[in-house]
């Protein structure tokens, strides 16, 4: 769960809903970042994916004392560490080795605060990335596996300026098909609007990305789990804009 809170209310943005958005963006990357058809056709599977292990927690989700479900960023490891399983392994049911290998690379990166969860991981990426590209070279597979990755983490963290509402310049590098680079700087700038320099995308703006949020009034965080996360006439349509510096 993503909480931001804005204007006498919490904004409660499942993780789920946070990777369909960010699917949206990262299909708007120019194609020097995404590869030929089917890299590109990986990449956006495996953003539109990342979080599907979430949909179980998010149902019934733990809640700080003050009625708010857990903030992702302040989850246990080990919760964390079972839902990242449960999403690598169903993409890789259902969806094959090359989007399993996107989503464990990224999540990955978000073990390395515990050296051996990270060395777990890295284990699983040997194996996922050799099944991912067999007719590849490992140098080859893994700069797939990296550029890939570069462009879903763009796009995760986009997503993430305005669902977490963190005031600072947001710092990405994204992966050229030619293994150049390209440093990409992002702020919120008003409450659902974000610049982003240089512009990376094929369209001179992107169209409004809407998210879909539950909404908790503050001072009523205690009802959150068994009434306002239930009822549809507390949910809200938001319209995040990205647009060029």
């Amino acid at each position: 769960m993503i909480i931001r809170t804005l204007g006498g209310f919490h904004y409660l943005l499942p993780q789920p809903e946070h990777a369909r958005q960010c699917a949206m963006i990262v299909s708007c990357l120019k194609r020097e970042f995404l590869g030929d058809g089917e890299r590109q056709a990986e990449i956006v599977t495996a953003t539109r994916h990342h979080d599907d292990g979430w949909r179980e927690w998010e149902e019934a989700p733990d809640c700080e004392q003050n009625g708010l479900p857990i903030n992702f960023l302040s989850m246990k490891s080990l919760t964390h560490q079972s839902i990242w399983y449960r999403t690598i392994f169903d993409n890789l049911r259902l969806r094959g080795s090359a989007v399993a290998t996107l989503v464990a690379r990224h999540g990955a990166e978000l073990m390395d605060h515990d050296e051996d969860l990270k060395a777990n991981f890295d284990g699983l990426l040997t194996v996922l990335r050799k099944n991912a590209w067999p007719e590849a070279s490992d140098e080859d597979a893994r700069f797939r596996m990296e550029r890939g990755f570069s462009a879903l983490s763009f796009a995760d963290g986009l997503s993430l300026v305005a669902g977490t509402g963190i005031d600072r310049d947001w710092k990405f590098r994204l992966l050229r098909n030619d293994a150049g680079a390209l440093d990409v700087t992002a702020r919120l700038r008003k409450d659902w609007t974000v610049v982003v320099d240089p512009w990376p995308f094929c369209l001179p703006s992107l169209p409004n990305v809407f998210i879909d949020v539950a909404l908790v009034p503050v001072g009523q965080e205690k009802f959150t789990t068994d009434f306002f996360l239930k009822r549809a006439d507390h949910r809200a349509r938001v319209s995040v804009h990205y647009v060029p510096a």
